[in-house]
C-alpha cells in the first residue's frame, strides 16, 4: 500500500515533534543538572559556613578562657570577669557605653591593633591610604540629613515607597505609642 500525500505531511509533523521532544528533553536534563550543581555548592557553602560559625566560637571560648586566666592581661582579666558576672556587655564595651577602666584599656587596645593594620595598609598600598584618608574615620563623609518620618517601619514592606503605597502605617508601634524599639533591644528608632 502507498502512502498518500497527508499521510506523508503527517508522518513529518510526527518526526518534528518528536525531534523538538528529544531537544526539550536535552534541555531539561541540563536545567535539573544545572539545579542539582547549585544545591551541592548551596550544601557545601552552608557546611563550610557552620564549620566556620564552629570555629569561630571555638576561638572566642578559648580566647575567653585565656583571659579569665591573665594571658592577656590584668585589664583583659578584670573585664572578662565583668563580662561572666554580666557586670558589662560587649556592646557597651565597645560602644564606649561602659567606662570602666578595663573597658577603656580594651577600646584602647584595639585602637592600637586598628591603627597597626591601617598603618601596614597604608604602606602596603598607597592607593587605599589616599582612599582611607579622604573617606576614613577623620575625614567622614556627610551625607544629607534625611527628614525621618516616625509613623513609618522601614522594614514594612512597602513602607518605604516600593511598591507605591503612600500612606504611612498605622497602629501600634507606629509612632503612635511612642518610640519604636528594635527587635534587639538596641536604641530607639
Amino acid at each position: 500500500m502507498t502512502a498518500t500525500p497527508g499521510d506523508r505531511e503527517l508522518d513529518e509533523l510526527v518526526h518534528r515533534a518528536e525531534a523538538a521532544l528529544r531537544r526539550q528533553e536535552s534541555e531539561i536534563a541540563e536545567v535539573l543538572a544545572g539545579v542539582e550543581r547549585a544545591k551541592a555548592l548551596t550544601e557545601r557553602a552552608r557546611v563550610e559556613i557552620e564549620q566556620g560559625r564552629a570555629q569561630d566560637a571555638a576561638d572566642r571560648r578559648a580566647e575567653e578562657d585565656e583571659a579569665r586566666r591573665g594571658e592577656h592581661g590584668h585589664d583583659r582579666q578584670v573585664l572578662q570577669r565583668r563580662l561572666d558576672a554580666e557586670q558589662t556587655t560587649w556592646r557597651a564595651v565597645l560602644s564606649g557605653a561602659d567606662e570602666h577602666e578595663s573597658a577603656v584599656a580594651y577600646r584602647d587596645a584595639v585602637g592600637v591593633q586598628a591603627r597597626a593594620v591601617v598603618d601596614r595598609l597604608r604602606e602596603e598600598d598607597p592607593e587605599w591610604g589616599a582612599a582611607f584618608d579622604r573617606f576614613g574615620p577623620d575625614s567622614p563623609v556627610e551625607f544629607p540629613e534625611r527628614p525621618v518620618d516616625d509613623r513609618i517601619d522601614p522594614l514594612r514592606p512597602g513602607a518605604l515607597g516600593q511598591t507605591g503605597h503612600t500612606e504611612p502605617p498605622r497602629g501600634p508601634g507606629h509612632g503612635s505609642d511612642g518610640p519604636r524599639r528594635p527587635p534587639n533591644g538596641g536604641g530607639v528608632w
